[in-house]
């Protein structure tokens, strides 16, 4: 066994030492000494380079301001999010659900986070569920609708809008909680509110 093992020792020394004493074991060998301590240095700054970029390749998803435009000759009114990435990263497949919805400070029972939807969806993947935003790109999403001929506040989802309890915004005061999410993993939340009755004189605000 011993003989063995030794040999096994021998020929992994002259495998692993190209030159010089192979009396000597490999690991006391300065070439082999010198690669590792070269591999343990390139490993190091490859880490440390990658957490330098980490620093600033960051994304800045913010809700700038909440846009009205009508539509239908007037029958319907869009609220749509202006959302501007201020970081100097791509925010890559960035997703926005209702998270939750409060109706006179409660919660809303028989209710599960849904999709928003990202306006001119199309020009998207997956009915335009998620979607990247540049550095500086200004982006449209889709948050409620008012629909006058039958005084219906709806928010605009992308699944989910055949259930009432889903989609259907009641007058009074109400409080929406939106998160965004995207594929660095960061997640923002984001709270609004929304008070209305029957005159369609409706006023969306961040809280």
């Amino acid at each position: 066994m011993e003989t063995t093992a030794s040999a096994l020792l021998d020929q992994i020394n002259l495998s692993l030492k190209p030159l010089g004493n192979l009396n000597k074991p490999f690991y006391f060998d300065p070439n082999f000494l010198g690669a590792m301590l070269a591999s343990v240095a390139a490993l190091g700054i490859a880490i440390f380079s990658e957490q330098l970029r980490g620093l600033w390749r960051k994304t800045n998803l913010t809700v700038q301001r909440i846009l009205p435009n009508e539509q239908g000759n007037g029958n319907s009114i869009h609220y749509r999010l202006l959302i501007v990435n201020k970081g100097s990263y791509p925010a890559k497949d960035v997703e926005v659900y209702v998270d939750k919805i409060y109706e006179n400070n409660r919660e809303r029972r028989n209710f599960l986070p849904v999709p928003l939807r990202w306006a001119h969806a199309r020009a998207y993947m997956t009915a335009g569920v998620y979607r990247n935003i540049h550095p500086n790109q200004s982006v449209l999403l889709d948050f409620c609708e008012l629909i006058k001929s039958n005084n219906l506040l709806k928010l605009s989802l992308a699944a989910g809008d055949e259930v009432p309890d889903y989609c259907i915004l009641h007058g009074g005061d109400t409080k929406v909680a939106i998160k965004i999410y995207q594929e660095d993993g960061k997640t923002i939340t984001t709270k609004f509110k929304i008070s209305w009755q029957t005159n369609f004189n409706i006023q969306i605000s961040v809280i």
